[in-house]
């Protein structure tokens, strides 16, 4: 339920989480904690993975099990793929048009 809060706080802008928490009625932030499982507020990551997940079912791909939590960061998908920045550039410059995107540099 704290870690809700901080949630909360973040999209209302509050950095006192005890004093928010202090102020809502429980009966309200019951509904708040409702409310954000049908519509997310403050998780870009899971609604990057949520929305990948549907591109990825419309496109024709299996979609089994927790497929959204494997494009969320730790998720699986790229876990233990910590790479160098330079690593990170050749990866990069591995995409077609890239050079000549990006003014042949």
């Amino acid at each position: 339920m704290r870690l809700f809060l901080f949630r909360l706080a973040m999209a209302v802008g509050e950095w006192d989480v005890d004093a928010l928490g202090g102020r809502i009625p429980m009966s309200l932030l019951v509904e708040w904690m409702a409310y954000w499982q049908v519509e997310p507020f403050g998780d870009e990551w899971r609604r990057t993975g949520r929305l990948a997940t549907i591109v990825a079912a419309a496109a024709g791909a299996k979609v089994e099990g927790e497929l959204e939590e494997k494009f969320l960061p730790g998720g699986g998908m790229y876990r233990g793929m910590n790479q160098t920045e330079a690593q990170m550039l050749d990866e990069i410059r591995k995409i077609p048009g890239y050079e000549r995107h990006r003014g042949g540099a």
